[in-house]
């Protein structure tokens, strides 16, 4: 899910600024494609979806197996 939303959140991002900034400025703009930003930002995505999935993971790893089911 977290690389998912890093390419789509990079691709939007780079639609966004290719289509809004011409119209802000009235000069014609080129958003490169630079692959090291792609990168972070995917990295940035997974590093965000690894941290908030910690406390979760942690707090059903000391539940007892029984009552975790009990409330499925």
């Amino acid at each position: 899910m977290s690389l998912l939303g890093g390419i789509i959140g990079y691709l939007v991002g780079i639609g966004i600024a290719s289509y809004v900034g011409p119209r802000f400025t009235s000069v014609d703009i080129t958003i490169p494609w630079r692959i090291e930003l792609f990168l972070l930002s995917i990295g940035i995505a997974l590093f965000v979806g690894l941290f908030s999935s910690l406390y979760p993971a942690y707090q059903a790893a000391n539940q007892d197996p029984a009552e975790a089911l009990r409330f499925i």
